[in-house]
């Protein structure tokens, strides 16, 4: 289900249209909403660690140019954003997407997957919560 939340979350501040710097800037601001409600769960220097983590966890799948720090700053999110710039619209959606994948996974593992959505949901705002039922997220 995270899978197809993220992949809404991304289209939603992206569109439909293949454009690198579209794309960069709405993985940016995803990972930036996430940020901003798991600060509220665990604390802003736990929520920093872990979005970093996940850039850690997908180097080798993803080869990050933009440099990684033990907690997320303005100036990472800033190499972030430039770094999926740079590549084709496709490499950046896969990146970004992996990147938003392995943060989410890692947050199931913490914290449970009804959690997990829930953030996601209060986070994204996506339409599909919309449809989703309480007894779904329970």
């Amino acid at each position: 289900m995270q899978d197809d939340i993220i992949e809404q979350a991304i289209a939603l501040r992206a569109g439909d249209v293949a454009d690198s710097g579209l794309i960069a800037d709405a993985v940016v601001t995803t990972l930036r909403l996430l940020h901003a409600e798991l600060s509220v769960l665990v604390g802003a220097q736990a929520a920093a660690a872990l979005c970093s983590h996940a850039m850690h966890r997908t180097q080798s799948e993803v080869e990050w140019a933009a440099p990684r720090a033990a907690a997320l700053s303005e100036s990472m999110l800033l190499a972030l954003r430039a770094d999926l710039q740079a590549r084709t619209p496709e490499q950046a959606l896969f990146a970004g997407k992996t990147l938003l994948f392995a943060l989410t996974d890692h947050l199931k593992s913490l914290i449970g997957e009804p959690l997990t959505t829930r953030m996601l949901r209060s986070a994204w705002g996506t339409p599909a919560f919309d449809q989703i039922s309480t007894e779904d997220i329970r």
